[in-house]
């Protein structure tokens, strides 16, 4: 009964010691959906960031292949290809006014007829975590930048210039905008421009 109860231990803390040690299941990669799907790489690649270069039947075969695998492609890796995100980055003090949400909204839906997408952030009226957000929401390589208001801090102004991408500051005016002052009831105008600058 002893030996029994001894083994028993051994093979639970043995078990325990395994489940611990195991690694987790690793993501799915271009390379698991090419070899699925019979491709290189490259051609996987091209299918899923410019089909129109690729086949149809190829293009089937690939994304037949992401649906067997499971593969999550890499929307900012595709951004960095052709330089373009798709992203437009947006800072307000606070979304629970009205006045806010209907911008928000507005450029939201505006955005995304075009196909861009907005990153929202929210500043709570603090200049020094507006900068901070900014800086954050850069390293996702946005398309363009909207900012309430004209007043904030150097450190700001001088990321945001640095990053040479469209920035537009809303609800006031300034003679020195950072780069362009746009009114609320001005937003398909601004969309059309980023289009042409983007």
């Amino acid at each position: 009964m002893m030996n029994n109860a001894r083994i028993n231990q051994r093979f639970l803390t043995r078990a325990s010691t395994v489940k611990k040690n195991a690694r987790p299941p690793r993501a799915p990669t271009l390379e698991d959906v090419a070899r699925t799907a019979g491709l290189s790489p490259m051609t996987v690649s091209r299918a899923l960031n410019s089909p129109q270069l690729v086949r149809p039947k190829t293009v089937e075969k690939v994304m037949q292949a992401v649906r067997a695998t499971g593969y999550i492609p890499n929307a900012l890796a595709g951004g960095l290809a052709s330089r373009r995100s798709k992203l437009i980055a947006v800072v307000v003090p606070q979304i629970n006014n009205n006045m806010f949400v209907d911008t928000i909204q507005s450029l939201s839906d505006e955005l995304a007829e075009r196909g861009y997408h907005i990153l929202l952030c929210v500043s709570g009226y603090t200049p020094q975590t507006e900068a901070e957000l900014v800086a954050t929401l850069l390293s996702r390589r946005p398309d363009g930048v909207v900012l309430t208001g004209i007043h904030h801090t150097a450190e700001l102004k001088k990321v945001i210039l640095n990053a040479a991408i469209p920035v537009v500051e809303i609800w006031d005016l300034t003679p020195t905008p950072i780069d362009m002052l746009v009114g609320f009831f001005r937003m398909k105008k601004l969309v059309r421009r980023w289009q042409t600058i983007c």
